[in-house]
């Protein structure tokens, strides 16, 4: 039996009781087999413990850890301080990896001692469709980037306009962690993201590694996390105004040559999320929230024409 080093498992789990055997399942049916999988339930008020405590008796590689309601990063975090791998592959308890994802990474990471963090394409799936998806969005096209570079500050240029990675995407050294941090508990979305960005500003070394069944599996519902766009924008907000420090204190991973740039395109990305939540809260009559937001969009650039111009719009749509 192939044996590239231990894997810890983290799913974190609230109320899924209902779809975390399909999980569960897929772990069991991967071809790697030296892996330990631990279950952070946080609270959950269904049938959860009973389904996975099932789970356990059967095999007892999985483990199963209660605690209070915490958020989803609290419990992905209890359950990567309790991991005894070298590596950690997170995986939501409504999501999957194909079979031959872990053999697949953590052959890599043993045989490329320098990388970091591996990771896979994904597809994303809509139960009892066989069909897997490039995308959750219509028209089902193609999302993700070839990389051009292995340098943190091409990598950061990527992340700082579009999220490149799913949280099951990558397969991630247990020492990462230690260098880069935990996840954000103050983020109730948008929390791997804001890793990702700290683990490049650390020099955290990405590649990607696509071979035959290796994909992360996203499923595709209404009671997913992704699915309210407000609260992702409002959280990759606050993501947003640390980044600036994070970027300065970057060197030598990112050039100083480089900052300056990062800098100017978080800055516009910022404004053109704020311009977003503007729009948002125009349409749904919230003309407070709407200018607040529009303020954020041309006050740093002194565009004050611009500004009242905004306003002015918003106010004549709220009247209508």
């Amino acid at each position: 039996m192939e044996d590239f080093g231990l894997v810890s498992i983290i799913i974190p789990t609230y109320n899924y009781g209902h779809l975390i055997h399909e999980t569960l399942d897929c772990v069991l049916e991967g071809a790697y087999q030296n892996w330990e999988c631990i279950v952070v339930d946080d609270g959950s008020k269904d049938n959860t413990k009973e389904v996975v405590e099932g789970y356990t008796l059967r095999d007892s590689r999985i483990r199963y850890v209660y605690q209070r309601n915490g958020g989803l990063s609290a419990a992905r975090n209890a359950g990567i301080r309790q991991a005894k791998g070298a590596f950690i592959q997170l995986l939501d308890s409504d999501d999957l990896i194909q079979t031959e994802k872990l053999r697949s990474h953590s052959k890599y990471l043993q045989e490329n001692t320098t990388v970091d963090l591996v990771y896979s394409s994904v597809r994303y799936f809509i139960p009892g469709e066989p069909a897997l998806r490039y995308s959750m969005f219509t028209p089902d096209l193609p999302w993700e980037e070839e990389p051009e570079s292995d340098l943190s500050g091409y990598w950061l240029k990527k992340l700082l306009r579009q999220n490149q990675f799913v949280v099951n995407g990558p397969l991630i050294r247990r020492i990462v962690f230690d260098r880069a941090g935990y996840f954000d508990e103050g983020l109730s979305s948008v929390e791997d993201w804001d890793l990702w960005c700290r683990c490049l500003c650390k020099g955290i070394v990405f590649r990607k590694h696509n071979t035959l069944n290796s994909f992360a599996l996203v499923r595709m519902h209404q009671g997913s996390m992704s699915t309210n766009k407000t609260r992702m924008i409002l959280n990759a907000l606050k993501v947003r105004r640390k980044l600036d420090a994070l970027i300065l204190s970057s060197y030598p991973a990112i050039m100083p040559q480089e900052q300056n740039e990062l800098i100017e395109i978080n800055r516009r990305e910022t404004r053109n999320q704020h311009r977003m939540l503007a729009e948002i809260f125009t349409a749904e009559g919230k003309t407070l929230k709407a200018i607040s937001h529009v303020l954020w969009v041309y006050l740093p650039e002194a565009d004050f024409v611009g500004g009242i111009k905004a306003i002015a719009e918003i106010l004549r749509r709220g009247k209508k």
